[in-house]
């Protein structure tokens, strides 16, 4: 059970980092892509609150464009440009010193983040945007669509 205090201070967190992330996703969304990308790999990673998201750039996702519509390298296929959030920042330490808190905290904040993501994506105008976009947690193997918020299997990401 997560209790109100928590709810409300992790929600405080996500707030004080929504404009920005509206903001970078905006510019994200007119960073000259390679004709070949054709998928956005948003991943989502970190622990005990801390969490980032990166930003990789795919034709398919076995295949990682490493280059701009200006022939510049991007280094791996991922861009310079990256989103997080502490959520626990705001949350007293002696609630999330019981490991089992901990744990269930984790759990929420991760889903959370997903939904908090999708409506940074969405009010950015990120429906409107061409390429596949999928959100996922490291090494899982499925994401959510940021189009259509439904989760997926990352091969569905490749259908067209």
């Amino acid at each position: 059970m997560i209790s109100k205090l928590v709810r409300s201070n992790i929600e405080l967190a996500l707030r004080s980092e929504r404009e920005r992330t509206i903001s970078e996703l905006r510019d994200l969304f007119q960073y000259p892509f390679h004709s070949d990308v054709k998928i956005l790999h948003f991943e989502l990673d970190g622990s005990v609150g801390d969490y980032g998201i990166t930003v990789a750039q795919f034709k398919e996702l076995d295949e990682i464009i490493e280059i701009n519509a200006h022939g510049e390298i991007v280094s791996g296929g991922i861009l310079e440009i990256g989103f997080g959030c502490s959520l626990f920042e705001h949350v007293p330490m002696e609630e999330y010193e019981d490991i089992e808190r901990l744990d269930a905290y984790a759990r929420y904040g991760i889903d959370r983040m997903f939904e908090w993501f999708a409506d940074c994506f969405e009010e950015a105008g990120g429906k409107e945007f061409p390429l596949r976009c999928c959100l996922c947690y490291h090494d899982s193997g499925s994401g959510l669509d940021l189009h259509d918020r439904k989760w997926k299997e990352l091969e569905e990401f490749e259908e067209d």
